[in-house]
């Protein structure tokens, strides 16, 4: 069990990047990683640092899928202009908030540590019977997010408050998957606008090959 030692940041919509979407009922089904197959509880992602949240929100602007599609189709004068591959729109970026918290009393799972990753597979071996090749973390992390998301539900039922697992876009970057309703206290939290020129904001963009458009 380890807790996040330090601020955790999260980028959402303004004013408040710490509110999740209302548009979500029980039994609505989502495709983020660690969210719950049944659909019982929320996951608020967040991350140690600014960046790591950058990469992970922008990330998909480098093949822009059907629901960043739906969202950007919704604001005003976007409705017939196609997203451009790699371009990150100020229409998005006008839309969202940076925010900082502390979260020193969650409790969660180390899922990348050897102890839980074996806890983990015979937990879901007891689900669906052995695997049929070696358990290990690229099994784990794979396109089947199903395997991920039961791994979710494995720690949601053990009494924890969350998850830390190591971002896609590197090692160095830890992530957070905490568990909403929560059974923690977040700390008051610290929501800022920002622009382009937002430093992290202009790292990722850098890292991830992307371009800014002020113009849609």
């Amino acid at each position: 069990m380890v807790s996040p030692p330090g601020s955790l940041y999260r980028v959402g919509h303004r004013p408040d990047p710490w509110v999740l979407s209302p548009n979500w009922s029980p039994g609505t089904k989502t495709e983020n990683r660690f969210d719950d197959p049944i659909r019982e509880f929320r996951v608020v992602y967040c991350a140690s640092s600014e960046l790591a949240c950058f990469l992970e929100v922008l990330a998909d602007f480098r093949h822009p899928d059907a629901q960043i599609e739906t969202e950007l189709g919704q604001v005003e004068g976007t409705e017939s202009e196609p997203l451009s591959l790699g371009t990150v729109p100020a229409s998005w970026l006008n839309k969202r908030a940076v925010g900082n918290s502390v979260a020193p009393t969650c409790r969660c799972a180390p899922v990348l540590d050897s102890s839980w990753l074996s806890f983990l597979r015979r937990e879901l071996e007891l689900q669906t019977g052995p695997f049929k090749e070696p358990f290990d973390l690229a099994v784990l992390f794979s396109q089947d997010r199903s395997l991920t998301q039961r791994a979710s539900r494995i720690v949601f039922e053990s009494g924890l408050d969350g998850i830390r697992y190591a971002s896609r876009h590197g090692a160095d970057l830890t992530n957070w998957a905490l568990f909403y309703p929560a059974r923690f206290e977040l700390g008051e939290p610290d929501n800022q606008e920002f622009n382009e020129h937002h430093g992290p904001f202009h790292e990722a963009m850098s890292l991830l090959d992307l371009t800014y458009d002020s113009s849609c």
